[in-house]
């Protein structure tokens, strides 16, 4: 699992450094893999979503949003927050597989479920997912909706 976790993580890497520099705002995709059986439970009993047979996906929108409002070290001090980069999505595995916490955010503007993940690596990573699925195309995707960085809190 950790040597798939490395090549993943080169692999997440260069994809949104890929999409950070493609100007044109094509749709771009990167499967992440299926949402595995201890998440699927774990989801199941603290927030009630059934994600079997989810499928996980990084895709330039929510990139390119995490990025317009969480890339900014400007606009990240004055939260108490640490501005992202391309090197923090290579713990997006690490995140959502092994939170310290998991918790239901409410709906996106258009109707989408969103779960946030965290981890403390050194910070507190936020991870924040959006579920949809289409009947029409058969689909069932998690998805990244957003991602930003917390200080941890002094004791």
């Amino acid at each position: 699992m950790l040597l798939l976790w490395k090549n993943k993580q080169n692999e997440i890497k260069e994809f949104v450094e890929n999409v950070l520099a493609d100007k044109t705002n094509q749709m771009q995709k990167m499967d992440l893999g299926k949402v595995s059986q201890e998440e699927i439970q774990a989801i199941q009993e603290k927030l009630g979503f059934n994600l079997t047979d989810y499928q996980r996906f990084l895709d330039n929108s929510g990139i390119k949003h995490a990025f317009k409002k969480h890339g900014s070290p400007k606009t990240e001090e004055p939260r108490g927050q640490i501005a992202i980069t391309p090197d923090d999505f290579e713990r997006i595995l690490e995140i959502v597989q092994n939170p310290d916490l998991v918790e239901y955010l409410g709906k996106n503007r258009i109707g989408n479920d969103l779960i946030l993940y965290e981890k403390e690596i050194e910070n507190i990573l936020c991870y924040v997912e959006g579920i949809r699925e289409s009947k029409k195309k058969h689909r069932k995707e998690v998805y990244l909706e957003t991602f930003y960085i917390k200080k941890p809190s002094k004791n």
